[in-house]
Formats: structure tokens, sequence, C-alpha cells
């Protein structure tokens, strides 16, 4: 998780929002080095704005803001990080669903 957590770092201060942070979109190394990947989704802050007409993401991972009111800032990565570590530590995602409702 430490080596995800750096890798979120070094985007986050650079004031980037990822947007789609999962386990699919973390790729390991032939070395055991974790690298965040798919940043198709991916905008700066000061565009955070401008971008909320639509949901993009994968629902599991999204934060509440974001499947409400189509909101994202550098906390929703952070939810979807606590996701992923939720689900290193189980195996499992937090919740069952669907749909996004």
């Amino acid at each position: 998780m430490q080596q995800i957590i750096t890798g979120y770092l070094n985007f986050a201060n650079k004031q980037i929002i990822h947007r789609d942070l999962k386990p699919a979109n973390i790729l390991v190394t032939d070395g055991r080095l974790l690298k965040i990947a798919d940043f198709g989704f991916a905008i700066k802050t000061a565009d955070a704005l401008k971008s909320n007409k639509y949901n993009v993401g994968s629902p599991l991972y999204m934060a509440p803001e974001s499947l409400k009111k189509n909101e994202y800032t550098l906390k929703t990565d952070i939810w979807a990080l606590g996701v992923i570590f939720f689900e290193m530590l189980t195996g499992e995602t937090p919740w069952k669903a669907k749909n996004e409702k």
C-alpha cells in the first residue's frame, strides 16, 4: 500500500486527480514495484469544476460525492485508495451491488 500512496502523492502534488483508481489500474513489475496506470480520466484540479457533466471511473471505487454529484477532488482519489486498501486486506470490496444506486 505504501508504494501506491507514494505514487498517488507524485501526481497529487502536481494537482492531478486520477478519477479511476482501482486494482486493475495498478501494475506490478517483475521487481514487485507497483505503478499506477491509466490516466485516461485524469484531470487537473483547476479543471475539476468544469468536468462535472458525467461520472467517470469505476463505481465500486468512487466516492459518494462523485456518484451523486459528479464532483471530483484529490479527496475522491483518497476514497478510492481506502477501498483498494480494504480490498487488499480482505480480498473483497466493501460493497456488493448490481448497479450504481
